[in-house]
């Protein structure tokens, strides 16, 4: 009797598994044809996300915008909305715009949140965007406008016709590499100092000053502060534990690092990524264009001088500033 109970107990025991299993795998298959809809496995987040939830009606904007309409009304929390050209009048403060085509921010535009625009987007003397400014074609900024970051295939400060770019007559360049110790301790290079740490890395321990331009063909670290002569060309990356200055007219093909502030020069171009830990300044008439998109990134304060013109991407720990 007690075997016969064992026996019942453990052919319901391996029903019960069994039952288990087929739901498990029946899940499984499910699952494996079927995407779940509150997950949208295509979805990419990008630079005008929000705005992008918008334009695909996942977002309600909260407030239609006409376009070129003077109407402030309506709180400076809401969304402001344009199917086509959009003018946001001096004075008002907005949570946020979403324009099909070109926008204008007038001058003294606050914006808490972010900005987007299909067409070029111009923002006033003073305007303010606390977050995002994105544009599909282009933006341009006046003089103390301030932005958090900005993203656009061309980024444009106010050109300034009476602000010449510096052009000093070229001395005998320096090499890094050295070559055959030709460079050796002229124009404020100690060959004492350099070291190799690999097949294209080298190190300088020490501030690098130099009064001649700089010719860099291999990656550089130096542990101390950077001070570029005009017309030096940077082929490889360049990091510093300290400042760096880069000289007017130089051109940077590789990338610039630094544990503290970067400056550009007047003339000066960039070709990929700029970082710093402090603060970044762009001087008058810098170009930051490549083959790809470039990106110059400051935790503290981006500063931007006259006729600056980036294609790519600008952002800033605390804001990007146009200075006045």
């Amino acid at each position: 009797m007690n075997g016969l109970r064992f026996v019942l107990v453990a052919l319901g025991f391996l029903f019960w598994v069994a039952l288990h299993l087929c739901a498990a795998v029946w899940a499984l298959r499910k699952l494996g044809t079927n995407r779940a809809g509150e997950i949208d496995l295509d979805y990419t987040r990008v630079e005008n996300y929000h705005a992008r939830e918008i334009r695909e009606g996942r977002l309600n904007p909260g407030f239609e915008y006409a376009p070129f309409s003077r109407d402030s009304r309506g709180p400076a929390f809401r969304v402001l909305v344009s199917r086509g050209d959009c003018l946001v009048p001096s004075g008002t403060s907005v949570g946020a715009v979403v324009c099909w085509g070109p926008l204008t921010l007038q001058d003294g535009v606050a914006v808490t949140m972010y900005a987007d625009s299909g067409g070029e987007m111009i923002l006033g003397k003073d305007a303010t965007i606390g977050g995002r400014a994105t544009s599909s074609t282009a933006i341009r900024l006046e003089r103390s406008s301030r932005v958090r970051s900005l993203a656009a295939p061309k980024i444009a400060t106010a050109r300034n016709r009476s602000a010449a770019i510096l052009h000093l007559p070229e001395a005998p360049p320096v090499t890094i590499p050295m070559s055959d110790g030709v460079d050796a301790g002229r124009h404020g290079l100690s060959p004492a100092r350099l070291v190799q740490i690999g097949s294209d890395t080298w190190t300088y321990k020490g501030d690098l000053w130099l009064d001649a331009p700089l010719i860099l063909r291999a990656k550089l670290i130096v542990f101390g502060s950077v001070s570029l002569a005009p017309h030096s060309i940077l082929e490889e990356d360049l990091k510093a534990t300290a400042e760096i200055r880069i000289g007017a007219a130089s051109l940077c093909r590789g990338k610039l690092i630094s544990d503290r502030n970067i400056e550009l020069g007047p003339g000066a171009r960039f070709e990929r990524v700029i970082y710093c830990a402090g603060e970044l300044r762009l001087g008058n008439g810098v170009r930051g264009e490549g083959p790809e998109s470039v990106v110059a990134y400051a935790a503290g304060r981006l500063l931007l001088e006259d006729d600056v013109l980036v294609r790519g991407k600008l952002a800033s720990g605390r804001e990007v500033v146009c200075l006045p």
